[in-house]
């Protein structure tokens, strides 16, 4: 699993621009199975600044943000994330 989160990390690392959010989706996949829960959250956020404030993230990285906060008990933190309810349901499901 680590040379997958390698070569992913380092395909994630070189788009500047126009990123591939299901490879990112990927890579926090598997920081979240590898308990590296940090990491994942590190990644959600160099892709939303990377949107500028200009859209949204994809509401799978919402939703993974969202479980990435209540798996460190940061549930009012996860709660804010969670707002829409379009998140909310996909968390919901991915939990299950």
């Amino acid at each position: 699993m680590d040379k997958a989160i390698n070569l992913l990390e380092d395909y994630v690392n070189t788009q500047t621009t126009n990123s591939d959010w299901t490879v990112l989706d990927l890579l926090i996949s598997l920081y979240l199975r590898n308990n590296a829960i940090n990491e994942a959250l590190k990644q959600i956020e160099k892709a939303r600044l990377q949107l500028r404030s200009q859209q949204k993230l994809p509401v799978q990285l919402q939703a993974k943000e969202v479980i990435c906060h209540a798996y460190l008990g940061d549930m009012k933190h996860a709660e804010v994330c969670s707002n829409d309810s379009v998140v909310y349901l996909l968390t919901q499901s991915i939990l299950v």
